[in-house]
Order: structure tokens, then C-alpha cells, then sequence
């Protein structure tokens, strides 16, 4: 159903005019300006080094939760199957979480806590041997990485004036 009206939707979008031809800076020029823009905004410096910090060392911790599952919880496929699932899980309630605060204001102090907290939780939940508790400290850990993606882009666009907006971007995309 979704699909069905997402399709409907996207027959009444209208591509604009062609307006002619604009002033297009050479490519190496604006990665030079991005990247020394964001070498003096600390607050994109961080963004940018906190995200080569998660996607080196945090997110590859998720590729050993089937055999943490088979092998040291001793869980059958369909409950391996669902401890993989729980990441997810916690993935889906972390926006929900973030829309009921009406004032969320502090957006770095989310994106900060969310990579702790993923950081955290990649460490301590090969730990238990109770299925249980594993299982919940997925789902934290979703919950924390739905604060770092979410905010990871929101920061950026807060941090950076209109027309450097899609170089920043650019830079967030080669730093994941």
C-alpha cells in the first residue's frame, strides 16, 4: 500500500525548466574550499572525526553477532536470526524516541552520546551468556545508533551556512 502511493505521488512531480547554463566550480577547487572550511569549524571537524571513528571500530562489530549467538549464547537459528534482528529493532524505536521530545535542542549532545553509547554496547554485549540480556543491549545499542545517524546529517546541515551545504555533505559521505 505504501508503495502503491509513494508511486501515485511520485507521477505528479514535475522536473523544472532547464535554465540554462551556470558558473560551475572545477571539482578539486570546491573539495579544496570544503575541506578548509571544515578544517575551521570544530564543530564539523569533530562530526567528521567521530564518523571515521564509528564506521572503522564500532559498525563492524555487527557482523559477529551471528556466531556471539550461535556459538557463546548457544541459540538455535530463529532466535540468532532475531538477536541480528535486535539492532534493528532499537534502530526503528530511536527516532520514534527522539519525536516525542518537543524540545530537542542539544543535537551534538545526542550525536555524541549515541556514539558513545554504540561504542559502549559493541564492547560489553559479547559478555552475558544469558540470551536476554544480549538481546537488550542490542536493541540500546540501535537506539544509540539511531541518535548518531540521525543526528550525523542534522548536524552538519545545522553547523554549515546554505551554500556549503552540499559539499559538506559531500565530505560527511567520504568520511563514512
Amino acid at each position: 500500500m505504501v508503495h502503491v502511493s509513494n508511486l501515485g505521488l511520485m507521477t505528479r512531480l514535475r522536473i523544472p525548466d532547464y535554465r540554462g547554463v551556470i558558473a560551475i566550480e572545477p571539482i578539486l577547487q570546491s573539495l579544496k574550499v570544503a575541506v578548509v572550511y571544515a578544517l575551521h569549524n570544530p564543530v564539523l571537524l569533530g562530526l567528521f572525526y567521530i564518523t571515521i571513528v564509528m564506521n572503522a571500530l564500532a559498525f563492524p562489530f555487527q557482523q559477529f553477532i551471528p556466531a556471539i549467538g550461535r556459538d557463546h549464547l548457544d541459540a538455535g537459528v530463529a532466535l540468532v536470526g532475531l538477536l541480528v534482528a535486535a539492532d534493528g529493532f532499537g534502530q526503528l524505536a530511536g527516532p520514534g524516541i527522539m519525536a516525542i521530545r518537543k524540545d530537542l535542542t542539544h543535537h551534538g549532545r545526542v550525536f555524541v552520546i549515541g556514539s558513545v553509547g554504540v561504542l559502549l554496547i559493541g564492547m560489553v554485549f559479547v559478555w552475558p551468556t544469558w540470551y536476554v540480556v544480549t538481546f537488550v543491549l542490542l536493541i540500546l545499542g540501535g537506539v544509540a545508533q539511531s541518535g548518531f545517524s540521525t543526528m550525523q546529517s542534522a548536524v552538519t546541515m545545522l553547523a554549515t551556512p546554505h551554500d556549503m551545504r552540499g559539499r559538506m555533505m559531500g565530505l560527511l559521505s567520504g568520511c563514512i
